[in-house]
C-alpha cells in the first residue's frame, strides 16, 4: 500500500504460492465432448404427479432436495449461463376434464415445474444465469404416446407399463457453450492501484470497473495487494468471484493497522457486507503485542496509515491522534505514543483469517461484457495493488 516493505516474512514468503479456495467441479457435472457443452443430468419426475393432476408439492420437493447440488454445478462450471430444459409427455389415455386436448396435461405440468424452479432459484433467474425452457411438440422435447387405448385398458399390466412410461416430465440443465480464448484478451494491460485513500465515511470500499476488452473464452486474474492486506474481489456477469477474507500479510503489525481503523470505524458492532466475517477485537494499550508490534508499523508510518480514519477529510477526525503519529513517525518512542494518545485510543486488531496477498481467480468471459467490477476494502492508508489478466490456469 503506502510504502514497500523489505522484511521478508511469512506473509511475504506465502506472496509466491497461488492459495485461492476455487469451487471444485461436483460429480454431477457432465462433459459433452462433441459441442463441449456441460449438462447436469436428467431427473425424472413423473412419478411425482397423481393422475390428472399437474400440481405437486413431491415434484417441487424434489427440485428443493436438488438445490444445493445444482448451485454446486453453476458455481463450478465455466460456462456464464444455463437452461432447464424441461422434457413432458403423456399417453393415449383419456386425460381428466379441462386437458382434453392431447398435450396438455403433459404442458401444464411442465409449466409447474417452472414455476417451481422460479420460485426456488429466484436469484439466479433475476441475475439472467439462469433460464427456464418449456417443452414443445415442434421440437418434440413435448411427445404424444403411440400405444392405442381403449376404455379400461390402463388396468391391463402389460398396457399400464407402457403407457406410464409415456407420461413424464424430466429435466436436465445446460450450460452455454464454453468458448475458446481470444488472444485479445490476453494482451489486456494490467490494472493497478497506487496512491489515494479510501476514508472511513466511504466504509474504507472503492468499487472500480475494468474494461478488459473484446473477446471471450476462460481468462485468469492474477491479484498481490503487496503485503498490506486489501479486501479484493470481483463482480462479473452477474457473478461474485472471490471472497471477502483480507490477502497480505499475517504478522500483528499488519493486523493491528486493520483492527484499529476498523475498531474506530464500527466498534465491536456488525461490519458492512463487504467486510464479510470478518473478526476484530480490542487490544489494550499496554498488550505486549502492541508494543512488539509499533516499532515495524513505525515503516510504514502511522500519520499516513491512519490518515483516511482520523485524518482531516474523515468524520473521525482527531488533530490529537494526529499529531501523536506525527510525532511517533519523527523518530518519537513507543511508550511517548501510547501516552499522547491515551489509554482510551481505540486500538484493535483483526482475528480473523489473512490469506496470501497473491493469488489467481478464473472467470468466464463472455463476447459483449467487457466490464469487470473490482471491489475493494482498504482499512489502511493510501491501496497498492495490482492485477494482470492471464489466459493459462
Amino acid at each position: 500500500m503506502i510504502k514497500q516493505s523489505w522484511i521478508i516474512n511469512e506473509g511475504e514468503k506465502d506472496r509466491i504460492l497461488n492459495l485461492h479456495k476455487t469451487a471444485t467441479k461436483n460429480l454431477y457435472i457432465i462433459r459433452e465432448q462433441d459441442e463441449n457443452i456441460i449438462k447436469f443430468p436428467l431427473v425424472k419426475l413423473g412419478d411425482k404427479f397423481n393422475y390428472g393432476e399437474y400440481n405437486s408439492q413431491s415434484a417441487k420437493s424434489g427440485i428443493e432436495n436438488l438445490k444445493t447440488k445444482i448451485e454446486e454445478f453453476i458455481e463450478g462450471s465455466n460456462s456464464s449461463h444455463f437452461t432447464v430444459n424441461i422434457f413432458a409427455g403423456e399417453s393415449q389415455v383419456t386425460n381428466p376434464k379441462g386437458f382434453e386436448e392431447k398435450g396438455s396435461l403433459a404442458l401444464a405440468r411442465a409449466q409447474s415445474i417452472k414455476k417451481y424452479f422460479e420460485e426456488i432459484f429466484p436469484g439466479l433467474i433475476k441475475k439472467g444465469i439462469l433460464s427456464i425452457k418449456l417443452p414443445s411438440i415442434e421440437e418434440k422435447t413435448l411427445t404424444i404416446g403411440k400405444t392405442p387405448y381403449t376404455k379400461g385398458d390402463q388396468n391391463k399390466p402389460d398396457l399400464k407399463e407402457k403407457y406410464d412410461q409415456e407420461q413424464y416430465v424430466n429435466f436436465d440443465i445446460s450450460g452455454d457453450k464454453i468458448e475458446k480464448i481470444t488472444p485479445e484478451i490476453c494482451k489486456t494491460e494490467p490494472y493497478s492501484s497506487s496512491g489515494g485513500y479510501i476514508y472511513a465515511d466511504s466504509d474504507f470500499t472503492q468499487i472500480l470497473e475494468w474494461n478488459v476488452g473484446k473477446g471471450s473464452g476462460k481468462i485468469y486474474i492474477d491479484y498481490d495487494t503487496v503485503n498490506m492486506p486489501d479486501i479484493i474481489y470481483f463482480e462479473y456477469n452477474g457473478k461474485i468471484y472471490g471472497n471477502t477474507t483480507f490477502k497480505g500479510s499475517k504478522s500483528d503489525d499488519y493486523r493491528i493497522f486493520l483492527g484499529t481503523s476498523l475498531m474506530a470505524k464500527y466498534g465491536t458492532g456488525k461490519l458492512p457486507k463487504q467486510l464479510g466475517e470478518n473478526k476484530i477485537s480490542k487490544i489494550g494499550f499496554d498488550d505486549d503485542r502492541l508494543k512488539r508490534a509499533l516499532p515495524s508499523m513505525k515503516t510504514w508510518g502511522l500519520s499516513e496509515s491512519f490518515n483516511n480514519t482520523f485524518g482531516e477529510k474523515s468524520s473521525l477526525h482527531n488533530p490529537k491522534y494526529m499529531s501523536a503519529f506525527k510525532n511517533f513517525d519523527n523518530n518519537g518512542g513507543v511508550n511517548r505514543l501510547l501516552r499522547e494518545l491515551g489509554s482510551d485510543f481505540p486500538w484493535g486488531i483483526i482475528t480473523s483469517d489473512i490469506e496470501p496477498g497473491y493469488g489467481k481467480i478464473g472467470l468466464t468471459k463472455v463476447n459483449g461484457i467487457d466490464v469487470i467490477k473490482i471491489i475493494n476494502v482498504a482499512p489502511v492508508g493510501t491501496t497498492r495493488w495490482s492485477l494482470n489478466i492471464d489466459c493459462e490456469e
